[in-house]
This record gives C-alpha cells, sequence and structure tokens, in this order.
C-alpha cells in the first residue's frame, strides 16, 4: 500500500485526476505523506484546481501541514495558483495559517510577485499586519513585497477602506485611472457616499443596487453614456453628480427617489461656467 500510496501523491502532483480517483477508490489513504507532502500538497502547489477538489471530496484535510508546517494553501499562493486559491479558501481554508517561520499565505503570495493572489486574499480578510520572522527579520506581506504591481495592490486595499468625511462613511476613489468600478466596493455595504470621479469609466455595474445605505454619488469627470437601473433601488440616495460624461438617457424611474440634487453637466467657456442642476423635492 506505501507504494500505492506514493503513486497518489505523484498523481495529484501531475494533476492526473482519473488515476486519482481510481487509487482513492482502490482505498488509498488520502492524507498519506511522502516527505512531509500530501497529495493535496502536491496538487495545491502544481496548480491543480480539479485535482484538489477530488482530492477534498474524498476527506483530504484542507489545513493539511507538511513538515514545515505549510498548508497547501501556502503551496498554491507561493507559486501564484489563483484559481486553486479560491478553491482551498471556498473549502475553508485557515486564511491566516502560520508555517515554522510564522508567515501566512499572503506573505508567500506578496514576497513572490503574485498581484491576483494578494487580491484575492485581502479580498477574502487575509490579516496584513502578521509578521513572519523571515531571514531574521520581522516583516508583514507588504514589506516582503517588492514587485510595484503587488504593492500597488496593497495600497489599492487600503484606499477601499471606508472613512468617515464629512460625518459620511465614505470610498475615495477619485483619479484612480479605473477603467471599471472594482467588485470589492459592492462588499462595502455600509458605506453612504461614493467617490469615482475623474476616472475612465464606461459604465457603473448593476451590483450598486447593494449599497443600500448610500446617500451620495460622485461620478464626474468619466467616460458615461448610461447609469445602471439598480440606482433607482437606493432608498436613501439624495446626491448624485454625473457632470462631464457622455450619458444619453437615465434610468427609468429615476425620478421616484427622493433626491435633493441630480447633478447633469457643466458647459465650460472662456467667458463663464454653468451648471445645470435639477432638483427634487
Amino acid at each position: 500500500m506505501e507504494e500505492k500510496e506514493k503513486e497518489l501523491i505523484d498523481a495529484a502532483g501531475r494533476g492526473d485526476e482519473v488515476r486519482v480517483q481510481q487509487l482513492l477508490a482502490e482505498g488509498v489513504n488520502v492524507n498519506a505523506a511522502h516527505g512531509g507532502w500530501t497529495a493535496l500538497h502536491e496538487a495545491a502547489r502544481n496548480g491543480h484546481t480539479g485535482t484538489v477538489q477530488a482530492l477534498l471530496t474524498a476527506g483530504a484535510p484542507v489545513d493539511s501541514r507538511s513538515t514545515a508546517e505549510h498548508t497547501p494553501l501556502d503551496f498554491a499562493a507561493e507559486k501564484g495558483h489563483t484559481g486553486t486559491v479560491t478553491a482551498l479558501l471556498a473549502a475553508g481554508a485557515d486564511i491566516n495559517a502560520r508555517d515554522y517561520d510564522s508567515s501566512t499565505p499572503l506573505h508567500k503570495a506578496a514576497e513572490n510577485g503574485h498581484p491576483d493572489c494578494v487580491r484575492v486574499l485581502l479580498r477574502a480578510g487575509a490579516n496584513t499586519v502578521i509578521k513572519g520572522n523571515i531571514d531574521g527579520n520581522k516583516k508583514t506581506a507588504e514589506e516582503l513585497a517588492e514587485q510595484e504591481d503587488v504593492l500597488k495592490v496593497f495600497q489599492f486595499f487600503k484606499d477601499l477602506k471606508p472613512k468617515v468625511v464629512d460625518d459620511l462613511l465614505t470610498i475615495e476613489l477619485s483619479g484612480k485611472g479605473l477603467t471599471s468600478v472594482p467588485a470589492e466596493v459592492f462588499d462595502a455595504t455600509d458605506i453612504e457616499r461614493l467617490v469615482l470621479s475623474e476616472n475612465r469609466l464606461t459604465s457603473i455595474p448593476e451590483e450598486i443596487g447593494q449599497l443600500q445605505k448610500l446617500r451620495e454619488l460622485k461620478l464626474e469627470n468619466n467616460l458615461l453614456t448610461e447609469l445602471p437601473q439598480a440606482i433607482t433601488t437606493l432608498p436613501n440616495l439624495q446626491h448624485i453628480d454625473v457632470s462631464h460624461n457622455k450619458l444619453e438617457t437615465l434610468p427609468d424611474g429615476i425620478s421616484r427617489l427622493q433626491l435633493h440634487e441630480l447633478y447633469l453637466k457643466t458647459i465650460d467657456s472662456k467667458r463663464y461656467q454653468k451648471k445645470f442642476v435639477h432638483y427634487f423635492s
């Protein structure tokens, strides 16, 4: 049976899901280890998401530890396998599991330059203040990051953290060069003001309807040609600024909102500036 256990680990490492299933059906121990690694470690390290899911279904512990205390999520994050990271998190993997030097999957992804993995981990709630003992120095994952695109992800998530501005819980993302609204914005369901001004947005997704506490929406100086129908479902929305866009229509039902102000456009000339403002009672 020991030979079959090693075969299982090898098959998982190359992503041979059919052979993995055959061996499991023969009763091979799904959690057998060779050199400190299980089949799940091997599958995760090589980014074989289907095999990972098959092993988990067969009862492989999602947080099984190698001899160096590495979890499968550690290996997937280290190698930048975003799909595998997502699958392991969905299966309940410990996002902040620490290995022998107290580093986490976020440390692995950041140090090895995998911005997409860093983003997935941060969105899932990875702890950013844990310090790993790296070469005798205690460092956070962000302090380990060297690639600019990884550092930008960390900064982006700092920008996403709501702040109270003028008594309103606000996310401020103006002038970020955005071409689409980050999906993470819609996780912040308690925000009252959303500022997306001076970007290059061509559309606003219907997911904005999730922000039921939103009172103020600033979208000026973008490339919008329309607004999503979901805006009309926001019961607390009072102020919308869509000046300096390319709007052709407004969504049906917008007049039912209890808007105080709707800024549609601005005309600029050498002699004067005039704002067209629609007021609703």
